[in-house]
């Protein structure tokens, strides 16, 4: 069975040619993005402290554009009130700040709201660009782009929660001109980091500990299954995998089943193998498949060795 580098499915429906958010996207009002918002996930996570992020972490605009962004906030098991700040600081998971460039505004709105428990709350981030804004250009097939960062924190009692928001500005021309790739640069997919291969006996249970790396992915509910696969090809699209019946006398799980989860953090899991004296010993393969709200998910490999 062939396996590749863990990859995600990015579900980006507001990316133009190479990444940037359309207009379309981006003229949906704030309460249509409910939807957005609702958690596939089949378990409810336990007590957690707040959390938030930005949905879709990326912009591009021109010269004369405005474009928003969303910003959603969980409460968890807090209240109280939350102010909301924007800074322009000198790159992704940075926090010195920097003066925002002549040209370019951004607002984030509510910027205080106060929140009870096991609450969700959404605030509209607004950017724009004048007319005139000159630091980027396009001539001689070349292209000059504004790139920005700027951080939104979030403030609650004794807690502070950063997300960064990246902003690039491309030159008013009569086609639209774009980088390929920008809106998935600076860790923006998520990550799995494991060994993919266990070996065990029949009688014995193996704990792997593991670690998930969001990226810009969340904030929200972080969902975790395995699935029994064919061998062959290995695909990220469970959908595009052969499933098979698990294993009798074989269980295979993630601890916790799912938890809420918030962009660029660390979260350590447990994955749990238990192979009864019963089972048929030989080799299996497995998909883990991971789902954090607001449309990323994708399929990790397993390979489990099962001996007499």
């Amino acid at each position: 069975m062939q396996f590749n580098t863990l990859c995600f499915l990015v579900l980006v429906t507001c990316i133009v040619l190479a990444g940037c958010l359309s207009e379309k996207s981006l003229e949906t009002p704030v309460e249509l993005q409910e939807s957005q918002l609702e958690s596939n996930a089949s378990c409810t996570p336990e007590d957690y402290a707040p959390l938030g992020g930005i949905i879709e972490n990326y912009i591009c605009l021109r010269p004369g554009d405005s474009k928003e962004a969303i910003y959603v906030f969980y409460s968890g098991n807090w209240e109280g009130k939350v102010e909301l700040s924007v800074h322009r600081v000198d790159g992704v998971l940075k926090t010195q700040t920097l003066p925002t460039p002549e040209g370019v505004n951004i607002s984030v709105e509510p910027d205080e709201f106060f929140v009870k428990p096991e609450g969700k709350y959404m605030s509209r981030i607004t950017v724009s660009v004048s007319q005139n804004f000159s630091e980027c250009s396009y001539g001689n097939n070349s292209i000059k782009l504004a790139a920005y960062v700027f951080l939104i924190r979030a403030e609650i009692g004794n807690e502070t929660i950063d997300d960064w928001l990246r902003v690039d500005v491309y030159p008013l021309t009569d086609k639209p001109v774009f980088v390929p790739g920008r809106s998935l640069m600076d860790m923006a997919t998520p990550r799995l980091s494991y060994s993919d291969r266990i070996a065990l006996k029949r009688g014995e249970t193996a704990e792997l500990q593991f670690t998930l790396y969001t990226g810009e992915a969340g904030p929200g509910n972080a969902s975790f299954t395995v699935f029994r696969v064919a061998e062959g090809p290995f695909s990220a699209n469970i959908s595009s995998m052969e499933l098979l019946p698990m294993p009798e006398g074989l269980s295979v799980g993630v601890e916790p089943q799912c938890c809420m989860v918030k962009p660029h953090a660390n979260y350590e899991l447990k994955l749990v193998t238990k192979a009864n004296s019963n089972v048929p010993a030989g080799r299996y393969f497995f998909c883990i498949h991971i789902e954090i709200e607001n449309g990323v998910r994708g399929c990790h490999p397993l390979v489990i060795d099962v001996t007499d």
